[in-house]
């Protein structure tokens, strides 16, 4: 019995400065490109998210310019319509005289 203690002890004793390597095993190399994989993952969809925010305020913006501007034509082209009737029933009064 003491000898199987004194063989775990010096077993453990052998193996936890190897714990203290751990990081420096290949599997835990995989493991830290794999995390810092993810890690870029998250920052790369943040940034796609911050990208395509930006891209819709842009489109927003645009789409509010475009209608303004067709307001404004519409606007410019009922009064073209309104000058042209106003002139049409001078005209026919005209006429009808």
């Amino acid at each position: 019995m003491k000898k199987f203690l004194c063989t775990a002890l010096l077993s453990y004793v052998a193996i936890a400065p190897m714990a203290n390597l751990a990081h420096a095993l290949p599997g835990n190399d995989r493991r830290e490109d794999r995390r810092d994989d993810r890690q870029d993952n998250r920052e790369d969809r943040r940034d796609d998210r911050q990208d395509n925010r930006g891209d819709r305020r842009d489109d927003r913006q645009d789409n509010r310019e475009d209608r303004r501007d067709d307001r404004q034509d519409n606007r410019g082209d009922r009064r073209d319509d309104r000058q042209d009737n106003r002139e049409d029933r001078r005209d026919d009064r005209r006429d009808n005289w």
